[in-house]
């Protein structure tokens, strides 16, 4: 945004919001993507503006789930109304919302331990977020139907097998090796989901569907007078609780190896703070067997800056990771 526009958007800010601005700095701005702005007000407080350039229905929700999972007790960065009572400002009809300024450390995921204790900040989300009721003027969000989205990527494992069918990198040549298993175990959940009650958890009939966080991982929890703080709720949205904890699971295994007691650790560990039905639990280990990463890996060709013994050693942790949760599947553990 250039500096004319952005000193305009400020001044709507001072006027909207009802204070006066010392300074400001730009932290962030992804042209129709993204623009985050820090400002210090003339009395010392320190807000955040943030765009993220999307309908304004959608921000709403955004905005809504906020303040709603504050009111459940949720630590988060506080979204902010305008003197007027509303949730944000429209500037060149884009909706901008003002937040307090979070200061403190954000997290790390060095080891187990650290793994276990946002395991934890995640399960309580969750399981205060099935509390929330909205007004009937919001729309909720949900994700897309698991059954689609395992189909859409299970064509797109194949996609990638097919138009690489000769490899032009020793990467691919490595991925083509590992590629028949997890389009063998992205089929095979396929079959667990559709023999599962996904349809009534996500129907309401049973508890289980949950406001997620979106985009849960180490760098979106600050550490601030002793209690984690989340920030970036901009893929909040309804779904089940697997797809927090694979982000975060994802997040630590790409630099830690796969084992058995810190997977068990971290499943343990949100089970105990988010109590779920048997089935429900069984869901989540499905979630966890599809190649959901792998596949991202692929369409997103990330795996071609990836030096190859890198390469074949996630390979082989993702592979270890599916392998243990058939095993898990088939015993029917955590029942």
């Amino acid at each position: 945004m250039e500096a004319r526009k952005l000193e305009k958007l400020l001044r709507q800010v001072q006027s909207e919001f009802g204070f006066q601005i010392r300074s400001w700095n730009l932290v962030k701005h992804i042209a129709d993507s993204s623009l985050v702005a820090r400002i210090i007000a003339k009395d010392g407080k320190s807000y955040m503006l943030k765009s993220l350039f999307i309908p304004a229905e959608r921000q709403r929700f955004i905005v809504e789930s906020e303040r709603r999972l504050a009111q459940e007790g949720v630590k988060l960065a506080r979204p902010i109304s305008t003197l007027s009572k509303h949730p944000f400002i429209l500037y060149n009809e884009t909706p901008y919302v003002l937040y307090e300024w979070i200061k403190g450390k954000t997290g790390q995921l060095r080891d187990r331990s650290d793994l276990v204790a946002l395991t934890q900040v995640m399960a309580r989300l969750h399981r205060r977020s099935v509390r929330v009721v909205y007004p009937d003027d919001i729309m909720p969000y949900e994700h897309v139907r698991w059954e689609k989205e395992y189909r859409d990527r299970i064509d797109s494992l194949k996609s990638w097998a097919q138009s690489h069918q000769t490899p032009s990198s020793p990467q691919e040549s490595m991925i083509q090796r590992y590629l028949p298993f997890f389009e063998h175990v992205a089929e095979v959940a396929l079959e667990q989901l559709l023999a599962s009650d996904y349809d009534n958890y996500m129907n309401g009939q049973v508890a289980a569907k949950c406001l997620i966080h979106g985009d849960f991982h180490q760098k979106n929890l600050i550490k601030h007078k002793g209690q984690w703080v989340l920030i970036d709720f901009e893929d909040v949205r309804y779904d089940f609780p697997s797809k927090d904890l694979l982000r975060l699971y994802s997040m630590y295994t790409r630099f830690h190896p796969f084992d058995t007691k810190t997977f068990n650790s971290m499943m343990e560990t949100y089970f105990r703070h988010h109590p779920l039905p048997a089935g429900a639990k069984r869901l989540m280990l499905t979630d966890f067997l599809f190649p959901h990463i792998v596949e991202r890996t692929l369409r997103k060709q990330v795996y071609a800056s990836m030096k190859t013994e890198m390469l074949k050693h996630w390979l082989k942790q993702e592979k270890r990771k599916a392998m243990y949760v058939s095993l898990i599947l088939s015993h029917k553990q955590w029942h």
